[in-house]
């Protein structure tokens, strides 16, 4: 899990928890996302890792995909 993954997960956990459900209503507080600009990713390195986990992912799901309809077909 990188850097800021882990502060934006961090602070999704805090605004979960800060909410208070005041009748029907639920009030959160708000938190400001933090400057990212030293830890800047390259855009084409960030799409390139993207798309090889969705290749990744689809060939995963393929292969459940293969698996699931030979069980089906079996009586």
């Amino acid at each position: 899990m990188t850097k800021q993954s882990q502060i934006l997960e961090t602070q999704l956990k805090t605004i979960n928890s800060s909410s208070v459900a005041v009748g029907y209503e639920a009030r959160s507080a708000s938190v400001e996302l933090p400057d990212f600009s030293s830890d800047r990713v390259d855009p084409i390195s960030q799409l390139r890792s993207n798309l090889a986990q969705l290749e990744n992912m689809q060939m995963k799901l393929n292969f459940m995909l293969n698996e699931l309809s030979g069980l089906v077909r079996k009586p």
